[in-house]
């Protein structure tokens, strides 16, 4: 009966601590999807942040391209009007 008894004292020791080590592991568990929650979190923000960065990039882009449209057409019509200049001056 003793023998028996102590038998089972270990096997509730052992039991109770494996429940308590599984509930570490399901806080630990939490902790750690928690945590992979806010990293998702920040990663959708800084994607959003990059999406609109490359918006604005793409219309600065376009502001620096009609700016050299603008440069090239000045220039011709600069040019046109040396030309124009030189034929009128002896």
């Amino acid at each position: 009966m003793k023998l028996t008894q102590a038998r089972l004292d270990t096997l509730r020791n052992t039991t109770e601590d494996e429940q308590r080590k599984i509930q570490e592991l399901e806080d630990k568990k939490r902790a750690i999807e928690a945590e992979i929650a806010e990293a998702q979190n920040g990663i959708a923000r800084l994607r959003e942040t990059l999406q609109h960065l490359n918006e604005v990039l793409e219309e600065k882009n376009k502001h620096v391209d009609q700016g050299k449209k603008m440069h090239t057409k000045a220039a011709k019509i600069l040019d046109q009007a040396l030309k124009e200049i030189d034929l009128k001056v002896p």
